[in-house]
């Protein structure tokens, strides 16, 4: 199983947070210690970074949502990932947005996964509500129905992604 293979469950797509969030959520039995490892590879990588998680592209909002989600389901705190409240972190609408799409989808699955509330933006800037996150959303559904990373042609996946955050 692809889990057998995932000795050292880190920070990332692949191997990372959707393993977590899978496994957790359907109560797979994992050796001892295993999601102990995922929280301190996640910890040590959000210190290391000293709280601003980012990519050779650029800021990807997306990130905090993920780690969001995966704690979430481990029913960890995360208003205190290495002293970090994420989801402070996405309490900046303007952020968020800056992914296209993805951005406001994922913020919402992350706030929704625990019902939590949207923390104030402490820099007044602009200020992530629930409601902008779905207006967002519902402003880049395509002509088609559906909704795309490009804003081009609908293509399933982020349809189900847009569908979900919806829901």
């Amino acid at each position: 199983s692809i889990y057998m293979s995932l000795t050292a469950p880190q920070t990332g797509p692949i191997g990372g947070e959707w393993a977590i969030i899978g496994l957790a959520r359907n109560n797979y039995n994992v050796e001892d210690g295993y999601y102990e490892k995922y929280i301190a590879n996640t910890e040590n990588y959000v210190k290391k970074l000293k709280g601003v998680l980012n990519t050779e592209t650029g800021y990807k909002y997306t990130e905090y949502s993920r780690i969001i989600l995966a704690f979430t389901a481990l029913g960890e705190d995360v208003t205190s990932i290495s002293g970090y409240n994420f989801l402070e972190k996405l309490s900046d609408m303007d952020n968020v947005c800056r992914q296209g799409t993805n951005g406001p989808i994922w913020a919402l699955l992350a706030f929704d996964s625990g019902n939590y509330d949207i923390p104030k933006n402490k820099e007044n800037k602009s200020q992530t509500t629930r409601e902008g996150l779905i207006t967002e959303i519902l402003e880049k559904q395509l002509d088609d129905g559906g909704w795309d990373i490009a804003d081009v042609e609908a293509d399933p996946d982020m349809t189900a992604m847009a569908l979900t955050s919806l829901a």
